[in-house]
């Protein structure tokens, strides 16, 4: 989820080629693959693959790796520190070892008169150094979104993977031409979050 920290004010004009509206309604498709999770094939016959956007990064963070898992798995706390993300609440949590759940959530996004709501499945597994998140509604054709956290002789390496595809093409084109920048607002905010609150 912290990827939404992207210039949302480029939606004020499409990209050259992109027309606005024309959303279409196909079924969700989602992965659940924890370390490698590949894009589904299309739902519809003969179309083929829907073209996903992936965003990868790493950082070496002066943390313990199970501390910052739980950090990224606190989603109750983002928004309080991811920009246009409006409200979210869990609506159903299940305990997991070493202060972990698994469960699902349902966020808010927005900005001026744009406001979108999804739904997603969250595990995270501080004692595997996991966090996992696929999308089970909203804007998206797919969603999927993994954490690894590792031991490291300066702390973690945080590893950050996120592949999706939104209904609206003039979003997922904006998004995807800020996809460099998108990584590196989601790694600010929660570094930022961090040295709030581990120090």
């Amino acid at each position: 989820m912290g990827w939404l920290r992207t210039d949302l004010r480029s939606l004020e004009r499409a990209p050259p080629g992109v027309q606005r509206g024309g959303n279409s309604a196909l079924p969700l498709c989602n992965s659940n693959s924890a370390m490698h999770p590949h894009p589904c094939p299309s739902p519809l016959q003969g179309e083929g693959r829907l073209s996903r956007t992936t965003i990868t990064t790493e950082r070496i963070l002066p943390y313990a790796p199970d501390a910052l898992c739980r950090l990224v798995g606190d989603v109750r706390a983002y928004p309080h520190f991811i920009p246009y993300l409006l409200s979210l609440r869990v609506t159903k949590e299940e305990p997991r070892d070493a202060g972990g759940w698994e469960g699902v959530a349902e966020a808010t996004v927005g900005w001026k008169a744009l406001r979108e709501r999804f739904a997603t499945t969250v595990r995270c597994e501080p004692a595997k150094g996991e966090v996992d998140v696929s999308l089970v509604s909203g804007p998206f054709h797919a969603l999927d979104n993994r954490w690894r956290f590792e031991s490291h002789e300066h702390g973690a390496k945080v590893r950050f993977w996120i592949r999706y595809h939104f209904k609206n093409p003039v979003l997922n084109a904006v998004v995807s031409a800020n996809k460099d920048k998108v990584a590196a607002h989601i790694m600010a905010a929660f570094e930022k979050e961090a040295r709030r609150r581990l120090g």
